[in-house]
C-alpha cells in the first residue's frame, strides 16, 4: 500500500502555530527545528499549552538559520515583529512538560516581555538544551527508545487527511462545521489513503530510506477544539464530542486520532513524497 505525504508541518514553539513546509529533514528527534521553543510558567516551569492559553494558536514562529547560532522570528497581529538570537539562551532553566523535567535555556528578558504582552500572562521562552535526552514513553517494536524535544510524547504524529474527511462527515451530520487538520497539529498529513489507515500502519518507508514506526495512538485533550485561525475554542466543543461516538480506546482510555511515531534513517521528505505503507497484520 502507498500513501503520499500531503502537508508537512512542524510547530517550532510547542503550543504555538504551526508552519507549513514543502520540505523538511526528518531526524531521529522530529523534523528539524520542530517544537524546539516552549513557553512556560516563570515560577514553576510549567509548559503552558493552548488548553488554557488558546490564543497562542495565532503567534507564528519561524526559525531562520545562520551562521551565528540562528534566529526565532515571531509575529502576532497587533504587536510589533520580534526576533531573538538563538545563542543568546544561556541561562539554564527547569521546565516540566508532562512527565518530563529537565534543564531547558531560557531566552531573556526582551523575548519573556515579548510573549507575557501576547498571552497578556507572565510566561518565560527556553529552548531545548541540545545537551539533554528526553526518550519517549514507549517504543515501537522492535525499535529503541528514541529522544525527542517537547514534543508532548514522541518525535512524531501522522494523521491521514481521510481521517478527517470520515470525522468532518459526522460533523456535518451533527449540524457543526467541519474543520481542518491543523486541529490536530501533526507533523505529517497522509493523502491516498482510506481513513485511519494510520490507526493499521507499522511503518510508513520513504525512498530516503527514513522509516516511520508507528508507536502508539495519539490521546487527545481539548486542544482539536480550538480554532488554530482564531485562536478561540468552538463553543459546541466540537471534533470532541463527534470523535466520543466512535474514536474512544479502552486500552488509552481516551479519546485518539493520529498515531504517534518514531524515526530510523533520515532524509529530506517533501510534500507530495510516496510512502510504502507496512500494515501491522
Amino acid at each position: 500500500m502507498q500513501a503520499t505525504i500531503a502537508e508537512l508541518w512542524i510547530y517550532p514553539i510547542k503550543g504555538c502555530q504551526g508552519l507549513r513546509l514543502t520540505q523538511a529533514q526528518a531526524l531521529g528527534t522530529g523534523l528539524q527545528n520542530d517544537r524546539i521553543f516552549m513557553l512556560v510558567q516563570p515560577s514553576t516551569g510549567q509548559m503552558l499549552s493552548q488548553r488554557t492559553h488558546p490564543r497562542m494558536a495565532l503567534i507564528a514562529p519561524r526559525v531562520e538559520a545562520g551562521a551565528s547560532g540562528g534566529v526565532l522570528h515571531v509575529q502576532l497581529d497587533g504587536m510589533a515583529d520580534a526576533a531573538f538570537a538563538m545563542q543568546a539562551a544561556h541561562v539554564s532553566k527547569t521546565v516540566t512538560v508532562w512527565r518530563s523535567t529537565l534543564p531547558a535555556l531560557d531566552m531573556g528578558d526582551a523575548a519573556a516581555q515579548w510573549f507575557s504582552t501576547a498571552l497578556g500572562v507572565a510566561v518565560r521562552l527556553v529552548r531545548f538544551d541540545p545537551a539533554q535526552q528526553r526518550l519517549t514513553r514507549r517504543a515501537a517494536l522492535g525499535q529503541p527508545e528514541s529522544a525527542h524535544h517537547f514534543a508532548d510524547g514522541y518525535p512524531y504524529l501522522v494523521v491521514s487527511q481521510a481521517s478527517v474527511d470520515a470525522l468532518n462527515e459526522r460533523l456535518l451530520e451533527a449540524g457543526s462545521a467541519p474543520i481542518r487538520a491543523d486541529r490536530f497539529r501533526a507533523n505529517i498529513v497522509l493523502g491516498g489513503v482510506e481513513p485511519h489507515t494510520e490507526d493499521y500502519a507499522a511503518s510508513l518507508h520513504h525512498a530516503s530510506g527514513a522509516a516511520l514506526h508507528i508507536v502508539s495512538p495519539c490521546v487527545r485533550c481539548t486542544v482539536p477544539t480550538v480554532n488554530q485561525q482564531t485562536g478561540m475554542p468552538c463553543p459546541d466543543h466540537q471534533p470532541t464530542l463527534a470523535m466520543g461516538n466512535y474514536r474512544y480506546n479502552k486500552e488509552e482510555d481516551g479519546l485518539v486520532f493520529g498515531m504517534n511515531a518514531s524515526l530510523s534513517g533520515g532524509g529530506v521528505l517533501r510534500q507530495g513524497d510516496a510512502l510504502k505503507v507496512e500494515l501491522a497484520f
